[in-house]
């Protein structure tokens, strides 16, 4: 696996190693910390079909992080759903605004 391995982060992140964007939860569930400040969000981030039928995710460098606007659409997913009458729907919001809140706490 990746924590045996030197694999660096870049692009997904701007530096530093994958394993330093693997985060763990309260129940030992391994996941990949995508609301993570080191995460790659450019303002120029567009996600674009490559020549082989594939997706990339391209930016110009140097164009502002837009972090918190990433963070602020999770925060409004969360509240537009979390009166779901659906358990298993609200379980996930309810771990994704306690993921939010570590991130939130973080930085």
């Amino acid at each position: 696996g990746i924590k045996n391995k030197d694999i660096q982060s870049y692009p997904f992140g701007q530096n530093g190693l994958l394993i330093d964007l693997v985060r763990q939860d309260e129940d030992g569930i391994r996941f990949l910390d995508l609301l993570n400040i080191n995460v790659t969000r450019i303002h120029s981030e567009t996600l674009q079909r490559t020549d082989d039928g594939n997706y990339s995710v391209f930016w110009i460098e140097g164009n502002g992080s837009k972090h918190q606007d990433i963070l602020r659409a999770v925060k409004n997913i969360i509240k537009s759903n979390k009166r779901s009458k659906d358990i298993k729907k609200l379980q996930k919001y309810n771990w994704l605004g306690s993921y939010l809140n570590e991130i939130e706490n973080e930085i």
